[in-house]
Parts: structure tokens; sequence; C-alpha cells
């Protein structure tokens, strides 16, 4: 359990997250329609407003099936933490930050867009059928009865939610066509900064390594450890490299030239060393006995296959010279990185959960 004075962090994030549901949806609608690509299409809603429609009914409708979820799962995920914790534990924080990160973008991007207007009537189906058959008046009337309540009760909760998916797919079509052009806009900044972030953190992780092996030798020498890990100096120095690695990054795209073979060195460099630091770490877990989860290391091996693959395919595709442009980063690869790594960190995040206890923990 994740605590802080008292304070239970997981149960407080279920808390967040049932807060801005609307929020996102809302700051997604208006992003979307910035330049008036959505249209209403339907008498009853072009009676209500554009305004009300896209910013009150809209939202309303796709957070209601994410609250339900939230709701029945709020026990797992306020207990899931521990589970999560050591299923991502022999990750590296570098990869854990770019993929974590990566993966928030996608998901805010296309796939939560994307399955809540699929899921929408589904909540209201399951609100619909829980009053149906928690009616203990209609089952004691028999099943004429009963069928005819259940229909009414459908009716009701289902007219007004499918009426607004049918308004929603009239606007598909532009809908996505917004999304996918930020997308096209933001994406190759996204990944290459989330780069910039676990390059420092790749610095600190390999001195990291260094205090953990002298404080094994001086054990194995000497019956007692020396050398501890100056955490707060290297937490500076991750700062500072980060600090030092965005101006970098920021003049490559402004002037390119030589910041752009530094930016790539750097970041081939940090690659090298994420990888050596996983190897060690594989190694050291086998001779010392530890037993982390083999599901952990399966998703760091595939994280660092994805970041290889990139580079490798950069240079047969484009030529070395391709990785110092923009051209290094194309689209369609990062989307496809991007996806793999966010559809690995829900199966991770819907694991734990699944894993979870479903009780009030106090």
């Amino acid at each position: 359990m994740a605590q802080w004075r008292g304070v239970d962090f997981m149960r407080l994030l279920v808390v967040i997250i049932f807060i801005i549901t609307p929020i996102y949806f809302i700051l997604l609608i208006y992003f979307v329609n910035s330049s008036g690509a959505l249209v209403l299409n339907m008498e009853p809603f072009l009676s209500i407003g554009a305004d009300i429609t896209y910013f009150v009914i809209y939202p309303l409708c796709f957070s209601f099936t994410w609250w339900i979820f939230i709701y029945l799962l709020r026990n797992k995920i306020a207990n899931s933490y521990e589970n999560i914790k050591k299923e991502t534990s022999p990750i590296p924080t570098r990869w854990l930050i770019f993929y974590g990160v990566n993966a928030f973008v996608m998901l805010a991007f296309f796939i939560i867009p994307f399955i809540s207007s699929i899921m929408a009537i589904f909540g209201f189906f399951v609100l619909a059928w829980n009053v149906v058959v928690r009616s203990d008046w209609s089952f004691e009337r028999g099943k004429a009865h009963l069928l005819c309540y259940g229909i009414i009760i459908f009716g009701l909760f289902l007219t007004f939610p499918i009426l607004v998916q049918i308004e929603f797919w009239n606007d598909y079509t532009a809908f996505w066509n917004q999304i996918w052009i930020a997308w096209q806009a933001y994406v190759p900044y996204i990944y290459s900064f989330s780069i910039v972030i676990v390059n420092a953190l790749t610095i600190g992780s390999i001195i990291y390594l260094v205090y953990s092996g002298a404080s094994e030798f001086e054990r194995g020498a000497f019956g007692t450890t020396y050398d501890k890990a100056p955490r707060r100096a290297i937490v500076l120095l991750e700062i500072i490299l980060f600090v030092i690695f965005t101006v970098i990054w920021w003049l490559s795209i402004a002037t390119g030239g030589v910041f752009s073979w530094i930016y790539t060195i750097i970041s081939l460099f940090c690659l090298a060393i994420a990888v050596l630091i996983f190897l060690i770490s594989l190694f050291r877990s086998r001779t010392t006995g530890i037993s982390p989860s083999i599901l952990g290391y399966i998703y760091t091996v595939f994280f660092m296959g994805i970041e290889g693959y990139r580079i490798v395919t950069t240079v047969l595709n484009y030529g070395i010279d391709a990785i110092f442009s923009s051209t290094g980063y194309p689209q369609e690869l990062m989307t496809t990185t991007i996806l793999v790594a966010s559809i690995i960190f829900i199966i991770v995040f819907l694991v734990s959960i699944a894993r979870a206890p479903d009780e009030r923990s106090f």
C-alpha cells in the first residue's frame, strides 16, 4: 500500500480518476472541435444546442460507463499497488518513464476515445439490467409483467444514449481526422523529448549499479558494507543532465548540425547502457537466488527490442543520416511502437487489478 501521512495514494487515485473522467472528455471534444469540425445532424440535439450537446451530454454519456467500472473495481484498483510494483520491478526507470509517458499519450489520443464510444451504451445497459433483475416487485407478478417492465426500463435507459451515439457517429470521420492531424504534428516531439527524459535517468542508473556492485563486493569480502549510493546526489545529477539534454535536444531541432550528432550519440550510448544494466541485473538475479517476475523481464526485453528495432529500421530504410533529422522518427513506426507499448502497459495494469484483492482496506 502506498501511503504518506495516512493518505492512501491508490484510493486517492481512484477518486481523482473519477473526477477527471468527464473533464478529460470535455477537453478532448473542445480540442477536436476547435476548428468547428463537428456538426450536429439530429433535430433533438439541434434544439438543445451545440454547446450543451458537445460539452455536457457527450462527456456525461461517455463518462458513465467508465464511472461504473471505476466504482465496481474501486477496491481492486486501490489494492493493486503492490502487484503493479512487483510486475514492473525488473523494468529500468528509463523504460518505465519512456513507455509510461507515451502509453498515457496514446491512451488519451486514441484508445480511450475509440472504446468509449463503443462502451457508452453498454454502461446504460448494465444499469438497466440491474434495475430489472433487482426488482422483486416485478418478479412476484409473473413473467409477462416482468417482460413489460424490462422493455420499459431498457427503453427509458437506452433510448437517449443510443441517440447520442448515432449523433456522434455522424461526426466520426471528422472527429478522428482532427485527432490524427494533431497526432502527426506532435508525436515526433513527444517521442524524442521522452527519450531526453529517460537518457538522464539512464546515467543515474549506471551510477546506482556501480554503488550496488561495490556494496556486494564489500559484503562478500568484509562481511559488511561501507559504500552507500548517494541518492540525493544522483537525483541532482539526473536533473542537471535532464536540463543539459533538453537544451541539446532543442538545439538539434532548431539548428541541427553538430547538436543532432550529439543528441543521437547520447541516445545510442544510453540505450547501450540500458541493455548492459538489464543483462547485469538478470545475471545477478540468477546468481543471488532472487526470483523476480518473469513476466516483468519479458516486458523489459520487449521494450528494449522496440527501441532497438526503431533505430535499426530507420538506418536500413533511410540511411544513417536520417537518425539525425526528423526522418529518423517515421510516424508509422513511432505510432506502432507507442501503441504496442501502450497495450503492454494496459495488460500489466489489468493483470495487477485482477490479482488484487477485492476488499476495503483500512
